[in-house]
């Protein structure tokens, strides 16, 4: 890691990198995650099964992804305010 202050020659191009390089990942995190969200909403269970196996090793059966209401309450009930605004934004 290279360390620079404001006194440096070449700061401002160097921050200006750095921004540049941010700005790339998440443009790459954000083509992940939509391909992601729209293969679940084409394939349902199906592609969760997928991806769980894919990103985190584990098989799960189509039953253990059944979520009851009463469930579903009590987790959103425990959300602060500004999850569930960015649930509703989504």
């Amino acid at each position: 890691m290279k360390i620079i202050t404001h006194k440096d020659q070449g700061f401002l191009q160097a921050v200006t990198r750095v921004c540049q390089r941010a700005a790339q990942q998440n443009t790459k995190v954000e083509k992940a995650v939509r391909t992601i969200l729209d293969a679940v909403r084409r394939e349902g269970d199906q592609a969760l099964q997928r991806l769980t196996w894919k990103f985190d090793h584990v098989r799960i059966r189509p039953d253990y992804l059944r979520v009851t209401s009463k469930d579903v309450e009590a987790a959103y009930a425990e959300l602060p305010s500004s999850d569930i605004k960015a649930l509703k934004y989504a």
